[in-house]
């Protein structure tokens, strides 16, 4: 099994955010506000009843949104960050 934190296959972003543990943990949505990022703000509790009514279009839009606003906000991180050093 490879290494958890090997960035050339796997990156954290909550990890990275959070500086492994060393800030304070909040959700996607408080990330995304923070930085500007366009989100679908909803907790997921949607997803299930968009499954009952086999609404797979609305959970496809969903997960969709929460990928692109994940990687939107490394992006932003990472520019962020690399002002740093």
């Amino acid at each position: 099994m490879e290494y958890r934190y090997k960035p050339d296959r796997h990156i954290d972003v909550m990890d990275m955010v959070t500086l492994f543990g060393a800030g304070n943990r909040y959700p996607l949505a408080a990330y995304a506000i923070g930085y500007g990022i366009p989100f679908i703000l909803d907790n997921g509790a949607s997803v299930i009843e968009m499954a009952a009514n086999s609404d797979f279009d609305g959970i496809l839009r969903h997960v969709i949104s929460d990928v692109e606003a994940t990687a939107a906000l490394y992006e932003k991180w990472q520019k962020n960050v690399s002002g740093l050093g």
